[in-house]
């Protein structure tokens, strides 16, 4: 232990600062770490193994595909009922076949559906199919001509009355440069009912994988065609239900949708992301992304849109800017600071404006539905699938919930005065796996308990702050006691979780289990349902 954990050891990325990116507070609220030097320096190794896996892996099998179906198939916003089925056809001009079945070999196919493709669509298709049984495995295929795509396979959701346990993948934030997804080769392996792919699932704004950013429509077509050459990524998305989620990257950083300058980039990037996953749109607004879904008694899913409605964002900046500057223009060229300062923490008058009760983090119409949702739910647990995390942790808040105080306590005093109980936050965004559990107040004013994972492929958060602020290093070791309301976290890890429901338990849980690349378990908590 003694030699893993020596300064006078040097060791390259991802193993260098690997004795200040893994921590799990003590019992009793100690910031003493309970992980040892040895097995924090394993996960780096296992990491490093892991890397140099994917990358043989890449050399031995070339990607992409060679199907005529390059892009896969995929299925999702799946019900008891009915099934959003998807796939991108080989030639978008002609027509094609859906067949629907209970069986792997279609010798009990229970519907055939004819689709096409709309003009505009970059010869994507999705075809939402009632009828279906509940808690019943599916099989499905695509037919054009004589191409047959690979067989797909979702399973329905239990009956809204029923109590069976319920066992789903989350993880998110995942850039093609970063390929292959190896993480979803563990998640798959877990025998999910589904999974939820919440936010950044590609990064139109990053031209690092290939040479260029979108800014219109069929570049962000591009964008996502690229993200399919993934295989990971297409044999999740064949093998399981998928629930999707955007966040900003799948339009343009940090983008406020109400901001005239980011318009046409929004309905652009909303566009192409609809076209790309299996979302069940909205007949009165196709563009509207937030919706929930039920499984059976155990669980309700409200998957937020945290970008389209949200309130312009406001930095502070040093000189020679003003103190308080609301994006209200495009700062990709300008930076948030136009004039040349630098952002800086906010000061009181900067949290002031912060806390401005008029402005909105998901917009007023989204914020009643959340409300209103979470009041009439008869589930035991409520997931609130979310992207920037809701928990306060005062560094550069910007971007986050706690850049709108004023929302964020009106909905969690909401959730307390109404006790509504076993609600839990699941976020994104971070590219870190960030544990702030139920006996925590994480915003210092309510009890939230929220977990924070990902990415699957994305430069992680230690990399990030490291690279921008590389001073920071020798203060890593502190990091327990500037943030006591998280109780664990793993800053430099791709990652990804699944969260298992049982309700014959006594009482209910709900058992959340983080995975590395590596098949590792970073993290096992469990909450328990309050009656």
């Amino acid at each position: 232990m003694t030699a893993v954990s020596s300064p006078d050891l040097v060791f390259g990325e991802p193993c260098d600062l690997f004795i200040s990116s893994v921590y799990n507070r003590a019992a009793g609220g100690s910031i003493n770490n309970t992980i040892p030097p040895l097995l924090r320096f394993m996960r780096c190794v296992s990491d490093l193994t892991a890397t140099v896996s994917d990358h043989a892996n890449v050399l031995g099998n070339p990607q992409p595909p060679t199907s005529p179906f390059a892009e896969g198939v995929a299925a999702g916003d799946a019900t008891d009922t009915a099934v959003v089925f998807w796939t991108r056809l080989p030639d978008p001009n002609a027509p094609a076949t859906l067949e629907i079945a209970t069986d792997p070999d279609f010798t009990n196919i229970v519907q055939t559906v004819s689709t096409s493709s709309p003009a505009g669509a970059d010869g994507t298709v999705k075809e939402d199919v009632g009828g279906l049984s509940p808690s019943t495995v599916y099989y499905y295929r695509f037919t054009q001509g004589s191409d047959v795509s690979p067989v797909g396979r979702v399973k329905t959701a239990p009956a809204p009355t029923d109590a069976v346990p319920v066992r789903f993948a989350i993880t998110g934030d995942a850039n093609p440069y970063f390929r292959p997804y190896s993480v979803l080769d563990v998640l798959r392996l877990q025998d999910v009912d589904g999974w939820f792919y919440i936010g950044d699932t590609v990064y139109s704004d990053d031209d690092r994988g290939d040479g260029f950013i979108a800014d219109q429509l069929a570049e962000y077509q591009q964008k996502h065609r690229e993200s399919r050459v993934d295989t990971p990524l297409r044999e999740m998305m064949r093998n399981f239900a998928t629930y999707v989620q955007w966040d900003d990257h799948e339009s343009v950083n940090d983008i406020s949708g109400t901001v005239p300058a980011f318009q046409s980039r929004l309905i652009d990037g909303n566009q192409a992301f609809r076209q790309y996953f299996p979302i069940r749109e909205d007949p009165g607004d196709p563009m509207q992304l937030y919706r929930k879904f039920q499984w059976g008694t155990s669980a309700e899913f409200y998957l937020l849109d945290l970008r389209q409605y949200r309130s312009p964002k406001i930095v502070c900046c040093e000189p020679p800017d003003p103190p308080i500057v609301e994006i209200n223009f495009d700062p990709g060229t300008l930076g948030e600071c136009p004039l040349g300062g630098q952002v800086i923490l906010p000061d009181p008058a900067c949290q002031a404006a912060l806390a401005d009760p008029s402005r909105t983090y998901i917009g007023t119409a989204q914020k009643q539905w959340l409300k209103n949702s979470l009041l009439s739910s008869t589930a035991t647990f409520k997931f609130i699938l979310n992207g920037p995390p809701i928990t306060q942790f005062g560094m550069q808040p910007y971007d986050r919930w706690e850049a709108w105080p004023a929302e964020r306590t009106e909905i969690l005093d909401f959730i307390e005065a109404n006790n509504i109980k076993n609600v839990i936050w699941l976020s994104t965004d971070f590219h870190a796996l960030i544990a702030s559990e139920q006996s925590v107040d994480a915003d210092f004013a309510h009890s939230i308990p929220e977990v924070v994972v990902g990415a699957i492929g994305m430069d992680t958060i230690l990399r990030e702050i490291v690279s921008a602020a590389p001073s920071i290093v020798p203060l890593l070791p502190a990091l327990p006691a500037l943030i006591p309301q998280v109780t664990a976290y793993d800053i430099d890890r791709f990652n990804g979780a699944v969260v298992t429901v049982d309700p014959n338990a006594s009482p209910p849980t709900a058992t959340l289990d983080a995975y590395g690349r590596s098949g590792e378990v970073l993290l096992s908590t469990t909450f328990e349902a309050a009656p």
